[in-house]
C-alpha cells in the first residue's frame, strides 16, 4: 500500500537561479511545509505553483531602505524570468509563505497577498511587510510559493480527517467557506459498501465538478484518495464552477507522546504525624473559618478517601513568616516532609468564591530553602489580609483527575475526567460523562442500587495533559496519538462511585457543588483508587447565561494564548483598530500561568475589549472557567454536556405519575385544568385506553386496560356529577330493549325481502313475516380486510385561474399501518408542474379520516402579446 509523501518535482528558485527538485530531494527546510503538502498531491489537482527559497526573505530582512528595493527587484527578475522558462502563465497570482515550521499546529500564522505578475515586486513587498509587522510568526527565514490564483471561485472551504476532528480515518468533515452567508458544514463517510468513485479517471483529467452534487462527489474522491494511503490530511479547496482545485494540504502526523496509563501512582507514607513540632492534622475546629479544612472534615464524616493534610495555623509562626522569619520547628516539619515530594496550598477565610478559586500553590517541593521562601513570600503578599493558613501534603499522585457537579435532589451528576493533574482540566479537551441515579431522595442513594444507574459518555479528542516530569514540576505534556480517543474513565464502576460520593457531599452541604476528585490513587488510600480533594458551590445559573457570540466552527482560525509573551502579543493585537480577531483560545505550554487567575483576568478584559469570544476546551466545572464568565466575557466551550433530554406528552395522566416521575430524578413541568378543559382531556384519555384495550394481546393486558378505561369513566361522572348508578341503570335499560354484546352477532350486511328469498333458503335461521334473520359463515380476517379498508379516489377541477389535481385517501382509525400509492396521474401532474401550490388537508369523521392532496397549477391568461 503506497503512503502519504511528496512525489511531484518542484521547480525551485534559488540564488543560483531555476532548479529542478525530484521527490527525494523536498525536504520542509528547502520548501517549507505548504509547499511540501503541494508536492504529494496529483499534479491536476492543484493550480501551477513553484517554490522561491528563504534566501529571498531572509536577505531582504537583513537590509533595510534602499537595499530592499534593490533585493526586490533582483528575486523579482530572477522569478519571473524562471516563470517564463518554465510556461508559467499566469495572470492573477498569489504569494503564499511556506514556513518551514507550518503545518496543523500554524494554521493561519502565515500570509498569502494576492496581485498580479504586473505588480509582481509589490505583491511580495506587500507580503514581507506583513510578515515583518506580525510579532507573532517568529521565524523570518521562509519560503515563498508564487501560484496561480483562482479569482473567480464559486466556492472555497475545508475537507479533512484530522484526529482532532474524526475518530475513524473514514470520516471526514467538510465545509462551504466565502460566498455564502455564514458556513456549511456536512460529512462525508467512506463505507466501501456505499457507491464509490474512481480515483483513477480523475487523476490525469482533474477535479472535475460542474454542478454542486458533483463538488461534493469530488470531494469524497479526494477523500477516498488520501484514504488510500492511509493519510489524515487538512485539505484547503477552491471550486471555480467547472474544476476544484487543492490549495493546501496538511498532514496530521502521529505524534508519539506520553503514555497516560503510565503515569506511577505508588506512594509510601513516610511520616508520622506524631513526629511533628507544629504542624497539626485535620485540625477540624478550623473548619469552620476555613472552607479547605471544613472540606475534609465533611469527607471524613460521610467515610470518604481522604490523604494525610498537615496544617499550618500557629498565629505566632504565621507572624514571625509575614516578618521573614521560619522557626526551627516549622524547619523540622518541612525536613520530614520534602523526603518525599512536599505540596504546600493556601486556605483563606474570604467569603468571596473568586477570591478562594485559583489560590497560589507549589508544585513538588523536594528543597527546604525553596518550602521557606514560597512560605515568607505568601505571608507577605496580597492574601496576608486575608488571614492565610498553609496546608502541607505529601504529593498524591493520581492517573486520572475528575471534576464533578451535583445539587440536592438532583438525580444526575456531571463530570469531567482527564488524566493526570486537575490543572489539565481546566484548559484542554476532556470527557465528559452523565451518570444518572435514578433517585432524589438520599435515602435511596447506596452502592446496592448502583446496578440501575445509568452512565453516559461523551468523548472528545484529547492532545494535552499536565503531569509532574521528573524533576517532579507540573508541566504540560502532549498525549500520544492513539491516545487521544481513549476514554479515560473505563471503569463504570468507579465513575458511579465518584457519581455516590459527589451526590453525598452536595446532599451534606444542601448546596449544588463542583468537586474535584482524584482517581487511581494508591491504595493505602482506599480500596477503589478514588478520593475527593476539594468542593465548593457552583452557580450552575452563570454557566447557563454566558451569552455566546455564534457558534465556532471547527475549521475557524483563532488567535492563542499558550505563554506570557503571547499575551502580550495579544494586547497588542487588540490594540490595532483593524483586527480581525473573533476567537481567543487558552492553550497554555508555560507552567507559570496555568493557574494564574491574573492572566484569565487579561484575557477576558481583551475579549472585551475587542468583541472577540473566548474559546475554551477545558470544562465547564473548572475553576479558569467560573474565573473568566467572571470578566464578563462571552465564553464558547469546545464541547459541554449534552443537552438534558426532553419528552414531551401533554396529555393526560394518574394523579400520582408526576410525583413519581420527579422522585425518580427528572424533572416535571404540568398543568391542572378543570371544567370543560378537563372534560376534554378525560374524552380523549377515554379514547387512548380504548385503542390500547383493543392492543392488548392477553387476559392480563386486557384486565389491565379495562381497569384504566373504568378510572377514566369515574374521572368523567365525578367531572359531570353524575351518579354511576344511572350509567348502570342505563345499561340494564338498553340490555333489556336491543340486549347486550352476549352472543358474537356481527352486522354483515342486509338486503330487501325481495332479494333476501333469491338467497340460498337452506341457511335461514328464522322466519317472520316474510323477513329473515340468516346466520352465515364468516372469517375475521375477512371482515377485518372489509372494514379497515383504505380507499383511494382521484378527481380534477379546472377553473376560470387554475387546474386542480386532487387524490384523495379515506383510512380507518383502527388500522395499524398503511401504504398507499399515489396515481399516476398525480405524479405526473407534479413532475410536469414543479410550480404547482400543494395543499394537504384531513378530515375525521366518526372512526375514518380522510386526507386529501391538491395540486393547483395557475392557468396563464392570454395576451394581445401573444397574437401579436
Amino acid at each position: 500500500m503506497p503512503d502519504y509523501h511528496p512525489y511531484n518535482m518542484i521547480l525551485y528558485i534559488s540564488l543560483s537561479g531555476l532548479e529542478l527538485l525530484h521527490p527525494e530531494d523536498e525536504a520542509i527546510n528547502s520548501i517549507g511545509g505548504k509547499a511540501l503538502g503541494l508536492s504529494s498531491l496529483p499534479e491536476s489537482w492543484t493550480l501551477p505553483f513553484l517554490v522561491v527559497s528563504a534566501d529571498f526573505a531572509k536577505s531582504y530582512f537583513e537590509v533595510n531602505g534602499v537595499q530592499r528595493q534593490e533585493v526586490l527587484s533582483s528575486w523579482v527578475e530572477r522569478i519571473s524570468k524562471a516563470a517564463n522558462t518554465a510556461q508559467l502563465n499566469f495572470s492573477e497570482i498569489i504569494v503564499r509563505s511556506s514556513g518551514t515550521k507550518e503545518g496543523l499546529a500554524a494554521r493561519g500564522d502565515y500570509y498569502s497577498i494576492t496581485g498580479t505578475m504586473d505588480t509582481l515586486a509589490q505583491t511580495f513587498a506587500d507580503c514581507f511587510a506583513a510578515l515583518e509587522k506580525d510579532k507573532f510568526v517568529e521565524d523570518r527565514n521562509i519560503p515563498l510559493i508564487l501560484q496561480s490564483f483562482c479569482k473567480m471561485h464559486l466556492l472555497k472551504g475545508h475537507l479533512s480527517n484530522e484526529r482532532r476532528f474524526c475518530k475513524d480515518a473514514r470520516d471526514w468533515v467538510a465545509e462551504y467557506e466565502g460566498l455564502r452567508d455564514g458556513r456549511d458544514t456536512f460529512a462525508i463517510n467512506i463505507r466501501e459498501w456505499r457507491k464509490s468513485h474512481s480515483v483513477e479517471s480523475f487523476i490525469g483529467t482533474g477535479l472535475i465538478a460542474k454542478t454542486e452534487p458533483g463538488l461534493v462527489n469530488v470531494l469524497e474522491v479526494v477523500a477516498r484518495w488520501a484514504l488510500s494511503l492511509k493519510a489524515r490530511v487538512h485539505f484547503e479547496w477552491v471550486w471555480d464552477g467547472s474544476f476544484v482545485y487543492l490549495v493546501q494540504a496538511d498532514e496530521d502526523k502521529i505524534f508519539e507522546g506520553v503514555n497516560p496509563c503510565s503515569i506511577d501512582t505508588t506512594f509510601e507514607n513516610i511520616i508520622q504525624s506524631s513526629e511533628l513540632y507544629i504542624l497539626e492534622l485535620y485540625p477540624f475546629e478550623k473548619g469552620k473559618d476555613y472552607p479547605k479544612l471544613n472540606n475534609v472534615g465533611i469527607y471524613h464524616k460521610l467515610g470518604l478517601s481522604v490523604a494525610p493534610l498537615y496544617v499550618l495555623h500557629d498565629q505566632q509562626t504565621l507572624s514571625l513568616l509575614h516578618s521573614g522569619i521560619a522557626t526551627e520547628a516549622l524547619i523540622h516539619d518541612l525536613e520530614l516532609l520534602i523526603r518525599a515530594s512536599l505540596v504546600i496550598r493556601m486556605d483563606v477565610t474570604s467569603l468571596e468564591l473568586t477570591k478562594r478559586q485559583l489560590l497560589p500553590r507549589t508544585d513538588g517541593i523536594n528543597n527546604i530553602d525553596e518550602a521557606v521562601d514560597w512560605l515568607i513570600k505568601m505571608s507577605q503578599g496580597e492574601y496576608a489580609s486575608l488571614n492565610p493558613i498553609f496546608l502541607f501534603h505529601n504529593f498524591v499522585p493520581a492517573q486520572i483527575a475528575a471534576f464533578a457537579y451535583a445539587s440536592p435532589g438532583m438525580s444526575v451528576v456531571y463530570i469531567e475526567a482527564l488524566w493526570g493533574l486537575p490543572e489539565g482540566l481546566y484548559h484542554y479537551s476532556h470527557d465528559k460523562i452523565q451518570v444518572d441515579t435514578r433517585t432524589r431522595t438520599l435515602e435511596k442513594l447506596s452502592e446496592e442500587n448502583m446496578e440501575a444507574w445509568s452512565v453516559q459518555v461523551d468523548m472528545d479528542y484529547k492532545q494535552y495533559i499536565v503531569a509532574p516530569d521528573e524533576s517532579a514540576h507540573w508541566v504540560v505534556q502532549r498525549l500520544g496519538s492513539k491516545y487521544g480517543w481513549g476514554q479515560v474513565l473505563t471503569d463504570d464502576d468507579i465513575t458511579k462511585k465518584i457519581a455516590l460520593g459527589s451526590r453525598l457531599i452536595s446532599e451534606e452541604v444542601n448546596k449544588g457543588v463542583s468537586i474535584m476528585w482524584f482517581v487511581g490513587v494508591d491504595s493505602i488510600y482506599g480500596e477503589d483508587g478514588i478520593m475527593p480533594w476539594h468542593h465548593e458551590t457552583y452557580d450552575v445559573d452563570l454557566s447557563r447565561n454566558r451569552g455566546y457570540k455564534r457558534k465556532k466552527t471547527v475549521f475557524d482560525k483563532e488567535y492563542t494564548v499558550r505563554s506570557l509573551s503571547d499575551l502580550v502579543n495579544l494586547k497588542d493585537l487588540v490594540s490595532d483598530p483593524k483586527n480581525q480577531l473573533r476567537w481567543i483560545k487558552i492553550q497554555p505550554i508555560d507552567n507559570s500561568i496555568l493557574r494564574d487567575k491574573e492572566v484569565l483576568k487579561d484575557i477576558g478584559s481583551q475579549s472585551l475589549r475587542c468583541g472577540a469570544t473566548i474559546y475554551l476546551e477545558g470544562g465547564q466545572l473548572s475553576h479558569a472557567y467560573y474565573q473568566l464568565l467572571q470578566t464578563g466575557a462571552s465564553v464558547e466551550v469546545a464541547s459541554g454536556f449534552k443537552k438534558e433530554e426532553r419528552n414531551d406528552y401533554n396529555k393526560l395522566v394518574r394523579d400520582r405519575i408526576p410525583g413519581k416521575i420527579f422522585s425518580s430524578g427528572e424533572n416535571v413541568f404540568r398543568a391542572v385544568f378543570t371544567g370543560s378543559d378537563f372534560l376534554y382531556f378525560l374524552k380523549e384519555k377515554l379514547v387512548e385506553e380504548a385503542l390500547e384495550l383493543f392492543d392488548a394481546k392477553d387476559d392480563s393486558d386486557t384486565i389491565a386496560e379495562l381497569a384504566d378505561v373504568l378510572e377514566v369513566i369515574d374521572g368523567i361522572c365525578e367531572q359531570l356529577g353524575i351518579n354511576f348508578q344511572d350509567i348502570l341503570d342505563e345499561k340494564q335499560r338498553k340490555a333489556n330493549k336491543v340486549g347486550g354484546f352476549k352472543d358474537g352477532s356481527v352486522l354483515l350486511r342486509t338486503s330487501t325481502v325481495q332479494n333476501a328469498v333469491k338467497d340460498d333458503l337452506s341457511l335461514w335461521g328464522k322466519k317472520n313475516n316474510g323477513n329473515a334473520l340468516k346466520i352465515v359463515s364468516a372469517e375475521l380476517s375477512h371482515i377485518v380486510d372489509k372494514v379497515q379498508k383504505v380507499t383511494v379516489s382521484k378527481d380534477q377541477r379546472i377553473l376560470e385561474n387554475s387546474s386542480t389535481s386532487l387524490f384523495t385517501i379515506k383510512a380507518p382509525l383502527l388500522r395499524d399501518k398503511w401504504l398507499v400509492k399515489p396515481p399516476s396521474t398525480f405524479v405526473h401532474v407534479l413532475r410536469e408542474n414543479p410550480d404547482a401550490i400543494i395543499e394537504i388537508s384531513a378530515e375525521r369523521k366518526g372512526k375514518s379520516t380522510t386526507i386529501r392532496f391538491e395540486a393547483s397549477i395557475p392557468i396563464k391568461q392570454p395576451s394581445l402579446l401573444d397574437y401579436t
